[in-house]
């Protein structure tokens, strides 16, 4: 299965563009600063938090 990293996943675009990757079979993960369903609390411009979102 393919993977896709979608950033400002708890936003409004975020949400929609996460969850039209997963109807089209992608395993989606989403990287915020806020929480929301599913998704990894990262600060993307920390050195290593790609790291951490792409190893599961």
């Amino acid at each position: 299965m393919p993977v896709a990293v979608v950033t400002g996943a708890s936003g409004f675009l975020g949400r929609a563009f996460g969850r039209a990757l997963a109807a089209r079979g992608y395993e989606v993960r989403g990287i915020d600063v806020r929480p929301g369903p599913k998704v990894i609390l990262a600060d993307i411009t920390r050195p290593g938090a790609w790291g951490e979102v792409l190893d599961g």
